[in-house]
């Protein structure tokens, strides 16, 4: 149960954390399952000499631990407070993506700023004000994370500059090129956050947070995360209602306010497990993780 303080922040820096949402007995299981996958593809995660890529992503299995892992009753009852109870719903097997990032020396060819996409359109991913289909971002970690081991990384509070840029686009929404060329300067001057953590711990983030994949793996062991899906029956909406927290964000983005400390000179903030420092990046859109 988030408290009413956690809840805030969601509202105000676009993500909140839920730790030990996923017990670390069915992220052990989850790990075993893609490790298989991986072992199909040539890749063994006890042998650093098939670590040739810097990333590899395997579909969401359809195995009983990885529909616990991204249905339990701690994700279920984050979402209920953010978005609203039967607002939202899953696929029986929950369905999403697993990203396993290896220690690599090649920079990993996704590390770019992007906000997930939330519907396809003639196949080209887009981003709506509406958000038809992404309800919110779980960032879900199936291994320990550290700062060296390829955390994501979050821009606290950037989700405040998307609503703006995505409103005038209405339904139809706009291309990842599109939103990113229009994302402001003080996007990226705001203070960072890495996805670092044990094993079970979510990170739950407004669909319109700013974020990107670490380039390199410094650590010496995969890092695996997992990106479980879930959709929303209602768009959201500028006005009108009663409004669930990311509506709350969505509608406080569009209402202007004098800069403060996070809109104006650069502050860098890590996760207390993590030292590194934001920089700045390239840009796109599309679920990466």
């Amino acid at each position: 149960m988030l408290t009413r303080s956690q809840i805030a922040g969601f509202v105000r820096d676009g993500y909140v954390v839920v730790p030990g949402a996923v017990p670390r007995r069915t992220t052990t299981a989850c790990r075993t399952r893609v490790d298989r996958t991986l072992a199909d593809q040539g890749i063994d995660v006890a042998d650093p000499a098939t670590w040739s890529k810097p990333v590899a992503h395997v579909p969401w299995p359809a195995t009983r631990a990885f529909t616990t892992a991204g249905s339990t009753e701690a994700l279920r009852t984050a979402y209920d407070q953010l978005i609203g109870p039967g607002a939202w719903t899953q696929l029986p097997t929950v369905g999403g993506n697993v990203f396993v990032r290896f220690p690599n020396r090649r920079a990993a060819p996704d590390a770019l700023w992007h906000v997930d996409g939330s519907f396809v359109r003639d196949g080209e991913m887009r981003a709506s004000f509406p958000s038809p289909t992404r309800g919110v971002l779980c960032l879900l970690l199936l291994s320990d994370v550290g700062p060296d081991d390829a955390p994501t990384e979050l821009k606290v509070g950037s989700h405040l500059d998307v609503g703006p840029i995505l409103e005038p686009y209405g339904a139809d929404g706009c291309s990842f090129a599109e939103l990113v060329e229009q994302l402001p300067p003080r996007t990226f001057d705001r203070p960072s956050v890495f996805v670092t953590g044990r094993a079970g711990d979510a990170f739950i983030c407004h669909p319109f947070l700013v974020h990107r994949a670490a380039r390199r793996h410094r650590g010496d062991r995969p890092r695996y995360l997992a990106q479980p899906g879930m959709m929303v029956h209602r768009p959201f909406r500028a006005d009108g209602g009663r409004p669930r927290p990311v509506e709350r964000a969505i509608r406080r983005s569009l209402t202007p306010v004098e800069p403060d400390a996070t809109t104006g000179p650069l502050r860098t903030m890590t996760n207390p497990t993590s030292g590194r420092r934001s920089r700045r990046g390239g840009a796109s859109i599309s679920p990466r993780g």
